[in-house]
């Protein structure tokens, strides 16, 4: 396995292993916390496999023993709690009027942790499939929609190449059969994922639209729908937006670059355009 992280390895090699290794495989990803207290009997019964099965398999994912891997899922576990969870504590949370001290040093940290050597090379590759699409479409439900519409007013400054998904969910399917390859659909979400959103990522993949998910979870069902994975890191203690932003504003200021003569030119241009309606003022 290398020193990938074993719930993304599980994702990307499933369908290149057996029948029985994929059921454990499902298992796993589902209930990688339950696993972590079972004994490779008890993983067997669960998953109707046997248990030289499940010790093959744990072989073949290049572990000594069926505890090392309860090991490594132990590790993983505390990237994935609910941020719905983490919302509502923040609010009962009680930090003696410290509240302002504690979310930004929180907020400072998530900003110095953002950009893994992960998160860089699946940032450039994101970045060459929008500079190259004929439009981007951007989706975010629920909280997420804040991000969408924020960085389709931030490029909607220099490109007209932005569309909204987010703000009509009724029509989202519609909008989506009139994408094809040469476009690109962008969707903001952490943990829990909406059932509108990945059946719009599904429908995505089936007509050949690529998608870049900016997630904290790469245990989210999108993920086999995508074709760019942007992994943030995400607070325990708070819910928070910030990494996401961050990410926007470096994306846009790039597109921007890549674009630079038409950006300037039509942003000097709206810029005469809003002052001579008088919009603007000095």
């Amino acid at each position: 396995m290398g020193n990938d992280n074993i719930l993304n390895y599980l994702i990307e090699n499933k369908d290149r292993m057996t029948k029985k290794h994929r059921y454990l495989v499902d298992y796993i990803l589902k209930n990688h916390q339950d696993v972590t207290l079972m004994s490779a009997a008890e993983l067997s019964k669960q998953v109707g496999v046997g248990k030289t099965t499940v010790l093959r398999f744990i072989h073949e994912l290049g572990f000594d023993s069926f505890y090392a891997l309860k090991k490594e899922l132990l590790k993983l576990q505390k990237n994935y709690s609910n941020k719905w969870e983490n919302l509502q504590s923040s609010y009962d949370r009680d930090d003696d009027g410290r509240v302002v001290n504690v979310v930004w040093k929180e907020q400072l940290r998530l900003l110095d942790d953002m950009m893994t050597p992960h998160l860089l090379e699946n940032y450039d590759a994101a970045i060459d499939l929008m500079a190259k699409s004929r439009t981007i479409n951007l989706l975010g439900m629920r909280p997420y929609r804040a991000a969408a519409i924020y960085m389709e007013a931030l490029v909607r400054e220099f490109s007209p190449g932005i569309r909204q998904l987010s703000q009509d969910s009724e029509s989202i399917m519609d909008q989506v059969l009139h994408l094809d390859s040469e476009d690109v659909i962008v969707i903001f979400e952490y943990s829990p994922h909406l059932a509108k959103s990945v059946d719009v990522a599904e429908i995505a993949q089936q007509r050949g639209i690529p998608v870049i998910f900016i997630t904290d979870n790469i245990l989210s069902p999108i993920i086999k729908f995508s074709d760019i994975v942007l992994e943030l890191n995400s607070s325990q203690q708070y819910f928070t937006l910030i990494p996401m932003m961050a990410l926007i504003e470096i994306m846009v200021v790039e597109l921007g670059q890549r674009k630079s003569s038409d950006s300037v030119d039509n942003i000097k241009q709206l810029s005469t355009l809003l002052k001579e309606k008088g919009y603007m003022v000095e």
